[in-house]
């Protein structure tokens, strides 16, 4: 495995579900076929939400707040699900 595909994604609908594909254009196939426009949104925004939580995982380390702050946790946990390491 090479890892996920690299965002961001877009979302294109059809008349039944909506496909899920790099906004790139680069790959051909879809990520993901989502029958409710809501969940094909969240499945969208997945690469950039991942990214910015690694934004603030890595400056809550920086600030050495992470001992502090119940969120650390919770996005330590978001990030190690997102990655495949639960």
């Amino acid at each position: 495995m090479n890892g996920p595909t690299t965002g961001p994604w877009a979302r294109h609908d059809t008349p039944d579900y909506a496909e899920i594909h790099p906004a790139s254009g680069k790959l051909k196939s879809a990520i993901a076929l989502v029958g409710k426009p809501e969940d094909a949104n969240l499945i969208a925004a997945a690469p950039d939400m991942l990214a910015a939580l690694k934004m603030v995982h890595r400056g809550m380390m920086q600030w050495a707040i992470m001992d502090h702050a119940p969120e650390w946790k919770v996005i330590s946990e978001a990030i190690a699900k997102a990655e495949g390491r639960t």
